[in-house]
């Protein structure tokens, strides 16, 4: 199978806030959307088309490439003057997939299909008088109701795609409207075939050659630029410099849509709600509403970008109802459906950006509902109920700022594992973190770096550090004890690594600890790391991120190779991985709901696992997420059902029984 030009991970880091014309109303969705620019995904930020196929792949064409976004990653396609199977021009400016399944593809100087079997792209020839080919610039092509495929150029007008001695051909129409130069065509329910030309207006020709002109360019100077229908059969044409316009079948004119005046009018696209999507080209995204006959301005709530001056040159909904928008020089912005509940705090929301925009390290919920967010540099986060900031101990504070870990001991006080500054508690009256000074390795060095904080019953506090091991702190005493070694043990009674990510204290009174060699057991009756075979760890080679006990008392492991399954008082039985459905190897952190399910954070995506059929449904930025990648042992369950995952972006928070399926 021949590979696409360049492969490229996709980096969701660029994110858009709609603000538009005041004297519009406005419409708020509060989505969270991603913008895929040249930064990390697309080839141009020149884009003419979007088009999702029938395989639920979404291409790009821009004036520089052929891009290709699986859910995942983007691929990039770009000419190779060697290869004849590679794309016929960098220009891409249509796409299209008729009723057969096949993909094609129309450029600045002719047409390809697409075979998904070899990735190959082949050239159909466009035949002019005499057979001759002529590399026509290909502006849109269409599948009419009789078969036909058709296909539009700026110079040589239609062309009609055949089937010639096995292969495909596209001859050249007999002029069909006094213009050569077509900007797209289109047919409607009845079956009238429209043409948008660059020079004339628009045409209408009937099923019976009948052909009538609109918006004469000599007399108008309308420039006519896209073409849509409303379910009810409602005929909509958009204009460059006029606005919008609406077809009276009766009397055979269109008639201008109030409110779109001097509106330029880029692309027109029928959504869910049969509502007209208006993209402009230079003053952002509208709504039309064909029953209150208004237009409304779309606001995404989506932050770090201003909208009102952009051209939307192209618009689709998915499968999934996710909204794309192609935006002329900036690139193309994703926009997910709202059927999914995720919330989420960070600096990707306008109205919940209360975090910073570093990544999350660390989440907790204390019982006076504060939920504490630590960070990667810029320290812990304090935020109420109602989603106002609290607290804040920054890079200018007393304390810490990386906060790798949050935990509230049974007198309610909170302590926090830092990276540089080791364990810390929190004073909240004066607002300040207080450093543990009596934790000390081997050597009498402070220990750093606190990866992992629990309470036994005996109050007390097991710290586990990257790098230094394993230590307990006693609540009432205030003393610390390291527990890398056991006093009068043998020689292989000790942790066999000392770089811990996380701790679980099971309800057998066993301490789990997971590092970066596997997974190490320390038997808090026996004081022994040894098993009854002698060995002190198991999974060698595995790196352990986060560990979970569910209520029937079975153990997950989710490690840098998949999730590992540890049934009560037995070895470990199951492997799961992205062969059995996970959206990655690398399991971040492990929350279990209510209704027999264990919900997975990976490095991308969120996976929901169903114990009882062992089927896994992932979840992804297009299906309500802010983002792909979460980080390791980065969560918390409410009581009350709610489920925190910290990643590279913010928070995201939902409540299980509220996340619908997507198809």
């Amino acid at each position: 199978m021949k590979e696409p030009n360049v492969e490229i991970t996709l980096l969701n880091r660029y994110f858009l806030f709609l603000t538009f014309v005041l004297f519009f109303p406005i419409v708020t969705y509060s989505q969270v959307g991603n913008l895929f620019s040249t930064d990390a995904e697309l080839s141009s930020s020149l884009i003419n088309k979007i088009y999702q196929d029938n395989k639920g792949y979404i291409w790009i064409a821009t004036e520089d490439g052929l891009d290709r976004y699986d859910g995942a990653k983007f691929s990039i396609y770009k000419q190779n003057e060697q290869d004849s199977t590679s794309i016929l021009n960098n220009y891409v400016r249509s796409i299209f997939q008729d009723s057969a399944g096949v993909l094609y593809f129309g450029f600045f100087n002719g047409l390809q299909y697409f075979d998904h079997a070899t990735e190959e792209f082949h050239e159909i020839p466009l035949l002019i008088e005499n057979n001759n080919a002529y590399p026509a610039h290909v502006n849109s092509m269409i599948e009419r109701k009789n078969g036909e495929i058709l296909i539009s150029t700026s110079g040589q007008g239609i062309f009609k795609l055949k089937q010639e001695e096995g292969k495909p051909v596209a001859r050249k129409f007999p002029d069909m409207v006094p213009s050569s130069y077509l900007e797209a065509i289109f047919e409607d329910k009845r079956g009238n075939l429209w043409a948008l030309s660059q020079d004339r207006g628009l045409f209408k020709i009937t099923k019976t050659g009948e052909i009538t002109e609109y918006f004469n360019e000599a007399e108008h100077e309308t420039h006519i630029s896209s073409i849509t229908e409303d379910e009810k059969g409602n005929l909509y044409v958009g204009s460059l410099t006029k606005g919008l316009f609406k077809y009276n079948r009766e009397k055979d004119n269109f008639n201008f849509v109030e409110d779109s005046e001097n509106l330029p009018v880029k692309s027109l696209f029928l959504n869910k709600e049969n509502e007209i999507m208006v993209g402009t080209d230079g003053m952002g995204l509208k709504l039309y509403d064909p029953v209150k006959e208004k237009i409304s301005v779309n606001d995404f709530s989506i932050a770090n970008f201003d909208f009102k001056k952009t051209k939307v040159h192209s618009i689709i909904q998915d499968k999934a109802n996710n909204l794309w928008l192609g935006i002329y020089q900036k690139g193309v912005l994703l926009i997910p459906d709202k059927v999914n509940n995720f919330d989420y705090i960070g600096y990707q929301s306008v109205k919940n950006n209360i975090i910073g925009s570093n990544s999350i390290m660390s989440v907790f919920k204390d019982n006076e509902d504060i939920l504490w967010v630590g960070t990667d540099g810029d320290g812990l986060y304090g935020i109420t109920e109602e989603k106002n900031r609290h607290f804040h101990l920054g890079i200018n504070d007393k304390g810490s700022t990386s906060i790798m870990s949050i935990y509230q001991d049974s007198e309610n006080d909170l302590w926090v594992g830092t990276y540089r500054k080791g364990l810390e508690k929190l004073d909240r009256k004066n607002k300040e973190l207080k450093f543990i000074q009596n934790l000390k390795d081997e050597h009498n060095n402070a220990v750093e770096r606190i990866y992992s904080i629990i309470e036994d019953k005996q109050k007390n506090l097991w710290v586990g550090s990257l790098g230094y091991g394993l230590y307990s702190y006693n609540l009432e005493t205030e003393t610390a004890t390291n527990h890398n070694t056991i006093k009068g043990g043998t020689e292989y009674d000790q942790l066999d690594n000392k770089w811990i990510n996380c701790l679980l204290l099971s309800n057998t009174n066993k301490l789990y600890i997971g590092t970066y060699d596997g997974l190490s057991i320390l038997d808090l009756e026996k004081n022994s790391f040894l098993d009854q075979e002698g060995k002190n760890h198991i999974l060698n080679n595995k790196i352990v991120y986060s560990l979970y006990e569910d209520e029937g008392m079975n153990l997950w492991i989710g490690t840098s190779g998949g999730l590992f399954f540890k049934p009560k008082n037995d070895t470990i039985t199951q492997l799961y991985t992205t062969v059995h459905g996970l959206p990655s190897d690398v399991i971040c952190a492990i929350e279990e709901d209510g209704n027999n399910n264990l919900w997975i954070s990976t490095n991308h995506g969120i996976s929901k696992f169903n114990l009882q059929s062992k089927e896994f449904k992932n979840y992804y930025f297009r299906d309500g997420l802010q983002g792909n990648e979460f980080n390791k042992n980065a969560s918390y369950a409410e009581n009350n059902g709610r489920l925190f995952f910290g990643s590279t972006n913010g928070v995201t928070f939902f409540n299980p029984s509220e996340i619908k399926s997507l198809t």
